[in-house]
């Protein structure tokens, strides 16, 4: 089993890294270190009346509307933006280790190695390139079941060319597109 939690990060009290594709870590005094950071989401708005209800905007002051995704305003301001980021978890493993062996007859040999790993997240940032939407890339089958008419009930986001309100193109995780759990490499 493995523990590992930041004491000391000079006078700073977190420290945020962003990957080459835009994604962000976090690794602040008190917890794991680069754990996931990111927005936290509940759903995605079914009607137009429900994201109008929720009175919320992006950091461009662009409200969202019916099959976005439904951000999770942290500090109550209704703009989601940096502050709204939270914790989405960490890489680092509780448990972890590996099983091998060699079998030998006759001039042939049969090698095997099981790794394994449990309580981790890991970052899907192939799921997030083929989910987004919002060009003409490829993209994975899940899309099908996008929400596109008034009332759909789904957990997949609206197509939105471009993304202007950062549905599915914005680099950070969201807990929609969460870090795979209890992840076996």
């Amino acid at each position: 089993t493995l523990s590992n939690t930041i004491d000391k990060l000079g006078n700073l009290q977190h420290n945020i890294t962003t990957l080459s594709d835009g994604a962000e870590i976090i690794t602040s005094v008190g917890h794991d270190p680069y754990a996931f950071f990111g927005y936290q989401t509940n759903g995605i708005y079914a009607t137009t009346a429900d994201a109008t209800e929720s009175g919320l905007t992006n950091k461009n002051s662009v409200s969202y509307q019916a099959g976005d995704v439904r951000y999770v305003d942290q500090n109550g301001d209704h703009i989601i933006n940096d502050l709204d980021k939270v914790d989405l978890g960490s890489p680092t493993p509780t448990l972890f280790g590996s099983l091998f062996s060699t079998f030998e007859y006759r001039g042939f040999a049969l090698d095997f190695n099981f790794v394994y790993s449990q309580g981790n997240k890991a970052y899907n940032a192939v799921r997030r390139l083929t989910e987004s939407t919002s060009d003409f890339s490829n993209q994975s089958v899940s899309v099908v079941r996008r929400w596109q008419n008034e009332g759909d009930i789904t957990d997949m986001p609206r197509a939105a060319w471009g993304d202007a309100i950062g549905t599915m193109t914005s680099p950070t995780a969201t807990s929609r597109m969460p870090p795979t759990s209890n992840c076996a490499m």
